[in-house]
């Protein structure tokens, strides 16, 4: 069965036009991870995502700053 993340209008609107494509391609897949109430690591995300660990932790400090 195929389910759907939602991602806010506001987030779309504030955050979306500032972010680096790398650093969304984190945030969806931890909407996504939130929403199926799944854990994932920062070496799994690296995988799915073909980044480096390095790569995804510069993304969720990105986030963590943004908040």
């Amino acid at each position: 069965m195929d389910s759907t993340t939602s991602i806010s209008n506001a987030f779309i609107d504030t955050y979306m036009p500032r972010a680096n494509g790398e650093f969304l391609k984190v945030y969806f897949l931890l909407a996504r991870c939130l929403h199926d109430h799944s854990s994932i690591s920062i070496s799994s995300m690296a995988d799915v995502l073909h980044h480096t660990e390095q790569d995804v932790k510069r993304a969720l400090l990105y986030w963590a700053e943004e908040q």
